[in-house]
């Protein structure tokens, strides 16, 4: 019988995007169940996202993901079935980090697909219209359709079964909270206007993110760092929802966690290489109380940069280490 996985030091690792302590699990000698949810958060911090789809017993025995375009049942059908098959399973620690990290695994292609790129080039194209229609007309939230050109909104429904609609499954795994935030953020993101439902949802569960991760005494570099981004991502949260009271409370809140003092000054300056004479700017002046070899830095704001319309266009292809910062 093989060694049992610490679930809360992956549950972490994947958090932190730790590729050293995650690989290092991979020849500690697991038996084949542990072992696939090792490689399934080995996956996600090296970005083969697809591999895991396409070989992860976990992933293939129960989501079986070829079958949602040839099935001859509905979308509708297909992903009701799977969140019975869901609600069905073992609740063993094992199963609901691998749920966890399956869900992961969808939201991070789906992001990757429509914002970040490169999304994967194994998915498949789906000839099935009506299907894709289908899982579209799905996903609308209060009256608000997904946008148009949003590709592989599959993947957004898949994340969403495991870490939002099965939430209650997954409660091994103290970070879920913050991942089913980040689904819900993403498919708010994918609608053309803020909705109700998504907006109680996300206040609601970013309350047990921050009773987590930000109200507490963090005192690694890394706890202090989590602690941080999760205030950050509240504030973006309450950007989308032009709550901008809560945006400067969180973004404060930040500030204060990671060590980070933000002023506003003026200095003199050249924008562009077109200017030819200094001109005044608007200067965000930010230093650091905590330890570090990083040197001060000072930014120009510019307000018209601050864009909160979602725009599922891929940007940029961006590499492994980018995508971590799309969160």
């Amino acid at each position: 019988m093989g060694k049992s996985i610490a679930i809360d030091d992956i549950d972490q690792w994947v958090l932190e995007y730790n590729v050293e302590k995650i690989t290092s699990l991979l020849d500690a000698g697991y038996d084949d169940v542990e072992l696939d949810v090792i490689k399934l958060a080995h996956n996600i911090v090296t970005g083969n996202l697809w591999q895991s789809i396409q070989t992860s017993p976990f992933i293939t025995a129960l989501f079986n993901y070829d079958k949602l375009e040839k099935d001859d049942t509905t979308a509708e059908d297909y992903f009701f079935n799977l969140n019975q098959a869901i609600e069905d399973l073992d609740e063993s620690s094992e199963n609901q980090l691998a749920l966890l990290l399956t869900g992961i695994t969808f939201l991070n292609v789906y992001i990757q697909i429509n914002w970040t790129g490169p999304g994967p080039k194994e998915v498949p194209q789906f000839n099935n219209t009506q299907r894709y229609k289908e899982i579209k007309s799905l996903l609308e939230v209060d009256g608000e359709p997904i946008y148009t050109k949003v590709v592989h909104p599959e993947f957004l429904y898949l994340a969403r079964l495991c870490l939002v609609d099965n939430y209650a499954k997954l409660d091994s795994c103290r970070s879920s909270c913050w991942w089913s935030c980040r689904a819900m953020m993403y498919h708010q993101r994918s609608l053309p206007n803020p909705t109700p439902s998504l907006k109680s949802a996300m206040a609601e569960r970013f309350q047990i993110v921050n009773r987590f991760f930000v109200d507490v005494d963090p005192e690694t570099d890394r706890a202090i760092d989590l602690a941080a981004s999760a205030a950050i991502e509240s504030s973006l949260t309450y950007l989308l929802f032009k709550q901008k009271a809560k945006v400067a409370e969180t973004l404060e809140q930040a500030t204060k966690v990671s060590g980070l003092i933000a002023t506003l000054t003026g200095a003199l300056g050249r924008r562009t290489r077109f200017q030819t004479f200094d001109t005044a700017q608007l200067v965000l002046d930010v230093t650091k109380s905590r330890a570090s070899d990083a040197p001060a830095t000072k930014a120009n704001i510019d307000s018209d940069s601050m864009d909160t319309e979602a725009d599922p266009e891929p940007e940029q292809d961006m590499d492994h280490e980018d995508f971590k910062q799309s969160y």
